[in-house]
């Protein structure tokens, strides 16, 4: 099939790599610095190159593109696309239309307020923070930093207050304790394909200290404490009962607390850093899958690492030199780009993944380590965490 992928960061570059495995025609755009057999599609989003290249179908990675209604405009030029329409994007790009649609359905989340204003912020801090702390969301897409977890209640308003002057609407949330996981669902018209749990690492530094990121690294398997087969069933009733099913992937954001599983977030996409190692370690044709073929079984362990630009999550400038990427590793491209000399060089805060498999995730992690302590930045090592996979290696 001949197969179009909008997008330009890591995520996509893994689902180019897992199309490309299924023998696919891949073209993608705008791409990044990565190198590969697919096609490059230049000016990505323009629909009449898009219209003209006739790919069977387009599967659009980021999330603003996807609120913006992309995935209606393709079809209403009578092209298939993987992704949901603008409204039902809705799940994504407004957490408050969000955590009332699990309000209607009586899915399980945690207790919360809207705030337009600060009075209407503080407000509801007062009556949602307790001796845990109380969560500052911002309401709309902000790259996975609009959350501020507040200890207290000064704290959180000083958030509300930022928020509220960067983004707008907010969402005031009870904040719950507990182990969070991904869960990401491949939904089609008649049914959905749940894959492995997976755990994403947003702290910037290790022991999950410093500012909140786009993630800097995943682990997957990791176990539940409770079945989610019924939760599964009720949320895709709940979609098809608001006609909110698409075809596509719904990550579901968990949190496993003392009474019972509870939804953080939708994200109406692969989420990103997990597509890396779920893609990467998939025991089947990635397409099919889509299409709602069952998977094999699952093997051994995976991970990813990020390797940072030393001024993230607040800055990705100067572009900083890459080298010392081991040819036979598994490196996934996210911020990077290359010059006329065909050099690579950083071009975003999040810059590399680095995947790795093992038996265990002690052997996982002895991989991917070693292959960031070779890769350097303007020659100096990236900035990534040390402890993606080490808890859970210690626990097994």
């Amino acid at each position: 099939m001949r197969l179009l992928v909008l997008g330009s960061g890591g995520r996509e570059h893994a689902m180019v790599r897992a199309l490309l495995r299924g023998g696919h025609e891949v073209h993608w755009g705008p791409g990044n610095g990565a190198r590969g057999d697919w096609q490059v599609f230049p000016d990505a989003f323009n629909l009449d190159r898009i219209q003209a290249l006739s790919p069977e179908l387009v599967l659009v990675g980021p999330e603003d593109p996807l609120a913006d209604g992309l995935v209606d405009k393709l079809q209403q030029r009578g092209l298939k696309a993987w992704g949901p329409t603008a409204d039902q994007a809705r799940l994504e790009s407004s957490k408050a239309w969000s955590k009332q649609f699990m309000r209607r359905h009586g899915l399980p989340t945690a207790d919360f307020a809207v705030a337009d204003t600060l009075e209407e912020a503080q407000a509801a801090i007062r009556r949602l923070c307790d001796h845990q702390g109380v969560v500052v969301k911002a309401d709309g897409l902000a790259a996975g930093k609009g959350v501020v977890v507040a200890d207290d209640e000064g704290s959180a308003v000083a958030a509300a207050q930022e928020l509220l002057e960067k983004y707008g609407r907010l969402v005031i949330e009870r904040r719950l304790l507990g182990e969070e996981a991904s869960w990401i669902l491949l939904l089609r018209p008649d049914g959905f394909q749940a894959l492995p749990l997976a755990r994403d690492h947003k702290r910037l530094r290790d022991g999950d200290q410093g500012p909140n990121t786009g993630g800097m690294g995943t682990v997957t398997p990791v176990g539940s404490p409770f079945a989610l087969d019924k939760l599964g069933r009720d949320l895709f009733a709940a979609l098809e009962q608001e006609q909110l099913n698409y075809f596509g992937s719904l990550f579901v954001g968990l949190l496993f607390t003392a009474e019972g599983p509870q939804i953080l977030e939708f994200n109406c996409r692969l989420g990103d850093p997990e597509t890396e190692v779920l893609l990467e370690s998939m025991p089947g044709d990635f397409l099919q899958a889509l299409h709602g073929e069952a998977l094999g079984e699952w093997q051994g362990c995976c991970l990813d690492v990020v390797l940072a630009h030393p001024g993230y999550p607040e800055a990705s400038s100067p572009s900083m030199r890459i080298e010392g990427i081991p040819e036979e590793a598994t490196v996934l491209h996210a911020g990077t780009r290359r010059d006329e000399q065909g050099q690579l060089w950083t071009a975003g805060g999040r810059v590399l993944h680095l995947v790795a498999h093992g038996k265990t995730y002690e052997e996982a992690c002895e991989k991917v380590y070693a292959v960031a302590s070779q890769i350097t930045f303007d020659g100096r090592p990236a900035h990534y965490r040390t402890d993606i996979g080490r808890t859970l290696a210690r626990q097994r």
